[in-house]
């Protein structure tokens, strides 16, 4: 049983990330803690269409640099939308007080422990 096993139950989890193999591991992890839907996107455009088409997300894992583009703008226009957002980065930087931050490499309990916080904090 993965450490996580039900903390998210019945969530929908979208997940920016454009390395194929990262974004398949996180996939993992939030289904072994139970999330009901995962959503995968690797570009500003798959997310601005997901956002505006999609299904209705309770939160998202964002990778600030995708390839060439800057993934940076992608957090305001998902806090618009009261997703709670958290940034998955290898570099080192600030984010905004009500952005979680899961550092690159991470294990899979801080992963469900930052989207667990990251809820509270915008319920």
């Amino acid at each position: 049983m993965a450490d996580g096993a039900g903390q998210l139950e019945g969530l929908t989890v979208l997940i920016v990330e454009d390395e194929y193999l990262i974004a398949l591991e996180a996939q993992r992890m939030a289904e072994e803690a139970g999330a009901s839907q995962v959503v995968l996107a690797n570009s500003v455009e798959e997310v601005r269409k997901l956002l505006a088409d999609g299904p209705l997300m309770d939160v998202a894992l964002l990778d600030l640099k995708l390839g060439q583009e800057d993934a940076t703008p992608l957090i305001a226009e998902i806090k618009a939308r009261n997703i709670p957002v958290i940034v998955a980065t290898g570099m080192d930087m600030e984010t905004p007080v009500d952005v979680g931050l899961l550092a690159k490499p991470y294990r899979e309990t801080d992963f469900v422990s930052m989207i667990v916080s990251a809820l509270r904090r915008t319920a």
